[in-house]
């Protein structure tokens, strides 16, 4: 073949062409192994935020929005008799962000509110600051875990010395993003579970102001495919 500009035109088109072609192969194969992984990953944090229990988990998600934002709160039961174990909720920071970005949390709450576990689920934090919140006993945990969340001061306490929360050292930021996605999980926790003066009452709170919450979808219960024991 002659080499002209219109030759070199075309070999270069073709090989973008091809490439882009494959770029886009790569993406469809890989985005759904993308996608099971992170709904593995948050399978997990769910399974995890809950007290253990024998026997097979009923799980009936909740979806709605509070302040525009998609929450799913999770109601898990034992099949054998439907008592309710717990409830987990996906949730991000509402009106707070972190350093980076949001947080994402899956918050795990016993069925008298109580906050049994907490997840991180995804953070772009400073490591070695505030992305020591996934650290198992950080200070963040500490002053949230084991704690009613009607009880809870949803505040660092440097910044309401009501709180018996302590941003992670160096990370006031992240610290706060990770309280605000508590309270908002705290206040899906509230809405699915029909209580919704008290869901009313978190808005007053220092950790954030959640006003208005809609229901955006009410799915199925689903049988669970793992045991949690």
């Amino acid at each position: 073949m002659k080499s002209t500009l219109k030759n070199m035109v075309l070999v270069l088109f073709t090989i973008t062409a091809v490439s882009a072609f494959l770029v886009g192969v790569v993406n469809n194969i890989t985005k759904d192994t993308i996608k099971k992984t992170n709904d593995d990953a948050k399978l997990l944090a769910l399974t995890e935020v809950l007290p253990a229990f024998e026997g097979e988990p009923l799980f009936e998600p909740d979806t709605m929005k509070i302040e525009g934002a998609q929450i799913v709160a999770t109601r898990v039961s034992n099949k054998a008799d439907g008592e309710t174990v717990g409830y987990a909720v996906e949730t991000h920071s509402l009106t707070k962000t972190g350093y980076a970005d949001k947080i994402y949390l899956m918050v795990g709450f016993l069925a008298d509110g109580t906050i049994n576990e907490i997840k991180v689920l995804s953070q772009k934090e400073t490591p070695g600051l505030g992305a020591n919140m996934v650290k198992p006993g950080n200070s963040l945990e500490k002053g949230l875990k084991g704690y009613k969340a009607s009880e809870v001061v949803f505040a660092v306490s440097k910044d309401d010395k009501r709180s018996g929360i302590d941003a992670l050292s160096g990370a006031t930021i992240s610290s706060r993003a990770y309280v605000d996605a508590v309270a908002a999980a705290y206040a899906a926790f509230l809405w699915t579970t029909g209580q919704r003066e008290q869901f009313e009452a978190v808005g007053d709170m220092p950790g954030g102001a959640v006003s208005g919450a809609t229901k955006t979808t009410e799915p199925a219960a689903q049988e669970g495919d793992v045991d949690n024991e």
